[in-house]
């Protein structure tokens, strides 16, 4: 066993005893900004989606919360139906089922960058597709573009959307042309 040296410990104990003598503040007085501005804002949403992908949905209920606007007032400034905002909101909507201009209004309504929708909406393509697969099957499937290719109705719906990435990139593209200034 090691002997015990007085000194040291006598050392200690004032240390303990008065610490503001042995170990100075080392906190600065510094004013910090409580708010952040827009642009910071948008920087650090992005940053938080590329880590935690949302859903369009999720990042319109998001965004929508943070605005404390309602869906009815979101709707009228749309001039569409509450329920259809609700339906986006619950990601039952494909997104490139939207008409351009409105989707752009809502983006910009809601604060919503450009980058941050597309990687929202290729992440709603991606759970419509597996619900959708999920839901009827590899056979169903198959049985479902037949009927929609046959019927000049089921023609419209988004069941030609929801397999096809290439009308979402187009959707996709042309968004960002009507986003630029």
């Amino acid at each position: 066993m090691k002997p015990i040296n007085n000194l040291d410990e006598s050392l200690r104990l004032l240390q303990l005893l008065k610490p503001e003598l042995y170990w100075p503040k080392q906190v600065q007085e510094v004013d910090y900004e409580t708010t952040l501005s827009d642009a910071r804002r948008k920087e650090l949403f992005d940053s938080l989606l590329k880590k935690h992908q949302l859903t369009f949905g999720q990042l319109l209920s998001q965004q929508l919360q943070s605005a404390t606007q309602s869906v009815p007032a979101l709707a009228e400034h749309l001039d569409l139906p509450d329920e259809v905002v609700n339906h986006m909101l619950s990601d039952q909507v494909h997104p490139a089922t939207v008409p351009i201009v409105i989707m752009r209004d809502l983006l910009n309504q809601l604060s919503i960058s450009y980058e941050m929708a597309k990687t929202a909406i290729w992440k709603t393509v991606n759970v419509l597709k597996s619900r959708q697969q999920d839901q009827i099957g590899n056979f169903g499937l198959a049985a479902r573009k037949q009927l929609a290719n046959d019927s000049p109705i089921m023609g419209q719906s988004q069941t030609n959307y929801v397999g096809d990435d290439e009308a979402t990139s187009q959707y996709l593209d042309r968004l960002a042309e009507f986003m630029q200034p």
